[in-house]
């Protein structure tokens, strides 16, 4: 009998890492496949289609389960796509957005309900390779792209994609790879060659936002491996408070002179972030002629058609694009999410090394303030927090993580 279980645990096992070694390969896109043929953007679509598909069946048909959470991201997308709608902008753009939002959360909800040992050690992986490809590519080909985008503006893009998008790849990587240092599947080594990876990567292409997420990865890893750091028991609810107060200074109020030693300096930008006040100065006065809804799901060109001279997608901050895009009623379901997850989350007690999730969340959030597109691994982000006891359970406290090792030594 205990044979015939441990076949089964050992299939069982084997077809979990199958499936997401397919739900990674589908969330995180190769874009220089794309560079060869656009079969490669529609394969990845159906992938990210029939994942969602097939894991919404199974969690809401067969095991009936849903929670605050899942009902929450569901009124999200609803608005978004009425704010689209009533302003007669929903297009192919929302809808592969919406995809990849729904592809990443099922597959972390999946992953996390099912053997996440498993899930993050396969993530891990797959993130590591993809993101020293991303470095190796750019410096073969220094200072120029792998290959640019076929529209008017000839973005460069590298094997994952464009330089600024891949750092949310290069910090998902890192987060992956402690949090499998955390379940004792990998050594420390292995999360300095991927801080190492992501330097080297924003140093060659010279990514100011890059630089400053790393240097909060850094230090905020180093505080939470020294032994006698406390982490606060509402975390979430002060890295929420710290970004509120960091997008009033930088975008409703645009003091930005308190940080022009720090952007001139050792970013090597102007009080102008590269023309990000500009556009948030555009993108305000559109929000203000529809605060309650929005205008809509405008992207890409239709939104570079907004603004006068300056080469812009969207609005380089993703708190105003949500507003911009749904008004004020997205932008409230977005806080509603993060209330659910605070209450879930906060004044509880957490082993010491989980809060490498709100330390990523806060660099994602952080990163958020001056690009436009980074929702969908916010929320990501917030729900692995909102569902942190299966990682929790599998995560070692120092006391641990040194019996298990002096254990693997002898």
């Amino acid at each position: 009998m205990n044979i015939l279980t441990s076949i089964n645990d050992r299939e069982s096992n084997t077809i979990i890492t199958i499936l997401n070694i397919i739900f990674c390969f589908s969330c995180f896109e190769i874009e220089y496949l794309y560079h060869f043929s656009k079969i490669f953007k529609f394969m990845y679509i159906f992938l990210q289609v029939c994942i969602v598909f097939s894991i919404m069946c199974f969690f809401y048909f067969k095991l009936k389960k849903i929670n605050y959470f899942d009902i929450f991201v569901f009124i999200f997308i609803f608005f978004e796509f009425y704010s689209s709608s009533i302003n007669h902008q929903i297009n192919i753009s929302l809808l592969i957005s919406t995809i990849k939002l729904l592809a990443l959360f099922y597959t972390a909800k999946f992953g996390i309900s099912y053997n996440v040992k498993q899930y993050v050690k396969v993530f891990a992986n797959y993130l590591m390779i993809i993101t020293f490809l991303n470095t190796i590519s750019s410096i073969l080909v220094y200072p120029n792209a792998l290959f640019y985008d076929q529209s008017d503006l000839l973005s460069p893009l590298f094997f994952i994609g464009g330089d600024n998008t891949s750092i949310r790849i290069y910090i998902l990587c890192i987060l992956f790879n402690f949090l499998n240092y955390n379940f004792l599947q990998t050594n420390f080594k292995i999360i300095i060659t991927n801080l190492a990876n992501m330097l080297l990567f924003c140093l060659v292409r010279d990514l100011g936002t890059g630089k400053v997420c790393w240097l909060i990865i850094v230090f905020g890893i180093i505080y939470l491996m020294l032994k006698k750091t406390k982490i606060p028991r509402n975390i979430i609810y002060i890295i929420l408070i710290v970004q509120i107060v960091l997008f009033v200074i930088l975008v409703l109020i645009s003091n930005i002179d308190i940080f022009s030693y720090f952007i001139i300096n050792v970013l090597n930008r102007d009080l102008t972030l590269t023309d990000r006040t500009v556009i948030w100065k555009i993108t305000i006065e559109k929000i203000i002629q529809k605060p309650l809804f929005g205008n809509g799901y405008v992207y890409g060109k239709d939104f570079q058609r907004m603004l006068p001279y300056i080469i812009g997608v969207n609005a380089h901050n993703t708190y105003l694009m949500i507003m911009f895009i749904g008004g004020f009623v997205l932008f409230s379901v977005l806080i509603i999410i993060f209330i659910i997850t605070i209450k879930k989350y906060d004044n509880r007690d957490h082993k010491k090394l989980m809060f490498i999730l709100p330390l990523m969340l806060f660099v994602m959030m952080t990163r958020a303030q001056v690009e436009g597109g980074d929702i969908n691994y916010i929320i990501f982000l917030v729900y692995m927090i909102y569902n942190y006891k299966n990682l929790e359970r599998y995560t070692c406290s120092f006391k641990e993580r040194r019996k298990q090792i002096k254990c693997k030594i002898d």
